[in-house]
């Protein structure tokens, strides 16, 4: 015959066991749901690199000055041209600073078609890839399309100090190894829309 005791110890192990089932099954659920998104976010990733190799020639930038703006921040002002048959949605520029023998003192990212770009550490965190998908399958309003041309702004956050001085004196170095007042830049990542 059972005790009273007994039923409430088995009432509990009873319990803790539905626990843990309840537990590993929604774990199992959510590293599942992980897994497909970090397998979408590499896709996407993929997708990005090849659409660079193969579209990066037919994007065309010119016109680049850098100017002061808010207390001598940096800032890059330029033109965008899609000269290919795809729209471009995002678009990442690698911005070199030039010296007097046309060789980078300084290189920067920038990100010309969007308003907005979160630092660069919320990369690492699981969080971003859900943003990242999101991007990629939402149209941006900041998207080029074939054979147009757009003006853009960036601010350049990380500059150093060297060059934010000589840029609010416009005291410019002739020197190798120093800033000449030259930039260029170069496609790193494009990202075109869906067919």
């Amino acid at each position: 015959m059972l005790k009273k005791k007994n039923i409430y110890v088995i009432f509990v192990t009873v319990f803790i066991v539905f626990l843990i089932i309840l537990s590993s099954f929604l774990g199992l659920i959510t590293y599942l749901q992980w897994r497909q998104l970090n397998f979408v976010a590499n896709h996407y990733e993929t997708l990005e690199r090849i659409d660079t190799a193969a579209y990066a020639k037919n994007v065309q930038i010119d016109s680049l000055e850098v100017k002061p703006g808010f207390k001598g921040l940096p800032i890059l002002e330029g033109r965008i041209s899609n000269r290919g048959k795809r729209e471009v949605v995002s678009l990442t520029l690698k911005v070199n600073f030039l010296d007097s023998s046309d060789k980078p003192v300084h290189s920067c990212i920038v990100y010309p078609l969007e308003p907005f770009r979160p630092p660069n550490f919320f990369k690492k965190i699981q969080l971003m890839r859900f943003v990242l998908l999101k991007d990629a399958l939402i149209h941006p309003r900041g998207a080029l399309h074939p054979k147009k041309t757009a003006r853009f702004k960036s601010a350049l956050w990380l500059c150093p100090k060297k060059i934010v001085k000589a840029l609010k004196k416009k005291g410019f170095s002739s020197t190798p190894g120093e800033w000449c007042g030259k930039v260029d830049a170069e496609s790193v990542r494009v990202r075109l829309k869906p067919v």
